[in-house]
């Protein structure tokens, strides 16, 4: 759903053509490693397993990657482990844990909802989700991200779609780090700084927001999900994408099929090398599916 809104091209290509990037960007590394840990962490995984597990998984990337890149993931991993190493948010005791695993519903006709939280927890019988993001943004950005995030909309209205009751979403953030690194200084000298500045300023790092969706607002999203839904089958029936160039940078990185986009018939050679045909998909999304599929 969030790439039909994003970008028309960058559907087609991920969902229609189903070409998946093999290189990854290393701030979504740094955000899947995270999430890893917490997963870890609540499947009773003890802190030192957690920890050869954010170091193990950064030398897997540094095996992948150029002399010239290595830097960037030294950096990157001691990022993850001064988060995960001063982190508040595992001291929470909650009365049941559901870790992340892929939901599928059913939504209209042969249309379903598929879907992945971080977590859903229950205390003091409440049940709650949980909705953990690495981020830049400051306080104030992520207070309004949270007020109105589509994600967190589709959590909760798939979850009471099903019967379940869900009283609001839990979210943590975590910031990454705002230094920069010195003229005289080599990455491990860097690095280091960044871990200990994660237990010098949690406040800085960590924040909780609390977040509730309205009937009327779980509403309004199904109508605009009906809506994106016909919207989707009828660019895919008519072949009609288009490109938003205005998304090639979202998030600060280049928009993983740039190589290909800007040309009427994609160079095979770049497909062979950046792109897997069928490479999966493991974010949130609509699926539809032939009568009698299971």
């Amino acid at each position: 759903m969030t790439l039909g809104k994003a970008c028309w091209m960058k559907f087609k290509f991920r969902y229609v053509d189903d070409y998946f990037p093999i290189e990854r960007n290393k701030n979504l590394t740094l955000g899947r490693v995270v999430h890893e840990a917490f997963e870890l962490h609540y499947r009773g995984a003890d802190k030192d397993s957690i920890i050869s597990h954010i170091s193990r998984r950064y030398k897997e990337e540094m095996a992948k990657c150029e002399m010239t890149d290595q830097e960037a993931l030294i950096i990157d991993r001691a990022t993850a482990l001064g988060m995960w190493m001063n982190n508040p948010f595992i001291r929470e005791r909650y009365d049941s844990v559901e870790v992340e695993e892929e939901k599928d519903i059913p939504f209209i006709g042969r249309t379903r909802l598929i879907y992945k939280m971080d977590a859903k927890v229950k205390l003091n019988n409440h049940c709650w989700l949980i909705e953990r993001k690495v981020t830049s943004q400051d306080k104030r950005k992520f207070d309004n991200f949270c007020r109105t995030s589509s994600q967190v909309t589709n959590y909760i209205f798939a979850e009471r779609l099903t019967g379940q009751s869900v009283d609001g979403v839990i979210f943590e953030c975590i910031r990454r780090p705002l230094l920069r690194k010195g003229v005289t200084e080599t990455a491990d000298e860097f690095a280091r700084r960044i871990t200990r500045d994660y237990n010098v300023r949690p406040d800085f790092y960590y924040d909780r927001k609390i977040a509730y969706r309205s009937q009327d607002e779980l509403d309004l999203f199904a109508e605009d999900t009906k809506k994106l839904i016909s919207e989707m089958r009828r660019r895919i029936r008519k072949n009609e994408f288009y490109r938003n160039t205005d998304h090639c940078w979202a998030f600060n990185s280049e928009c993983p099929y740039m190589k290909i986009c800007f040309s009427k018939i994609p160079d095979p050679l770049l497909l062979e090398l950046y792109y897997v045909k069928g490479g999966g998909h493991n974010d949130n999304r609509i699926e539809e599916r032939q009568s009698g599929q299971s």
